[in-house]
C-alpha cells in the first residue's frame, strides 16, 4: 500500500470513527435521560488506541505553540495538521497543532514565521503515526532522532513513522517538536 492509499484509508477511518462517536454520544444522552448510568466496556479499538497515543511537545526557545503539549490520540482523530496560524475556537482547531502566527516575542515570531500555514500532516495508519510533508509547504521539514547522525530530510509528499524520542524540526528556523 503506497503512502497516498494509507492517507485515504486514514481519512475513511476518521469518518467511521466520527460516526461511531456520534452514536455513542446519542446512547449516553438517552442513558442519562432515562436515569441509567452506563459504563462502557473497553472495546479492542479503544484498548489499541490507548497504546497508540503519542505526545508532542515544543522544545523551549525554538518557537511558540498554542499548547505546551499535544496528545495524538487515534480515538480523537486519525489526522492532524501542523502549521502556522491563530486558533479560531472552531472544532477543527482540535485537529491542528498551531505554531503561533501572533507571537509578540520578536525572536520567537521569526522562528514561527519560517513554518508554512499547512506545513505537515500527521496520520494514524492502524498501528503507527506517520508525518507527511505537505506538498507546496515551500520550506524544508526534517526529523532528527535521538541517535547521533540519523538526520533525515523530507521531500514534498515524503513521510516517516513517528516514534518516541524523535525530534521534528519545522522550517528553516527549526521550530522543534519532541515526540514522547
Amino acid at each position: 500500500m503506497n503512502l497516498f492509499d494509507k492517507i485515504a484509508d486514514a481519512l475513511k477511518r476518521r469518518e467511521d470513527l466520527d460516526l461511531r462517536m456520534a452514536e455513542q454520544e446519542k446512547e449516553r444522552f438517552f442513558d442519562k435521560l432515562c436515569g441509567r448510568l452506563a459504563t462502557p466496556e473497553p472495546t479492542p479499538e479503544t484498548r489499541q488506541a490507548a497504546t497508540c497515543r503519542l505526545r508532542l511537545s515544543l522544545a523551549a526557545g525554538t518557537g511558540s505553540c498554542e499548547h505546551d503539549e499535544y496528545i495524538l490520540d487515534p480515538a480523537v482523530s486519525a489526522d492532524y495538521t501542523v502549521g502556522r496560524g491563530v486558533p479560531t475556537g472552531s472544532t477543527e482547531d482540535t485537529r491542528r497543532i498551531f505554531i503561533l502566527d501572533n507571537e509578540s516575542d520578536p525572536s520567537l515570531a521569526k522562528r514561527n514565521g519560517s513554518v508554512s500555514r499547512v506545513h505537515a500532516q500527521i496520520f494514524f495508519d492502524k498501528t503507527e503515526w506517520l508525518l507527511v510533508r505537505t506538498p507546496g509547504a515551500g520550506i524544508t521539514s526534517y526529523s532528527v532522532s535521538e541517535d547521533e547522525g540519523s538526520h533525515r530530510l523530507l521531500a514534498e509528499g515524503d513521510g516517516l513513522t513517528l516514534r518516541p524520542g524523535m525530534r521534528i524540526f519545522l522550517g528553516k528556523e527549526k521550530v522543534c517538536l519532541t515526540i514522547r
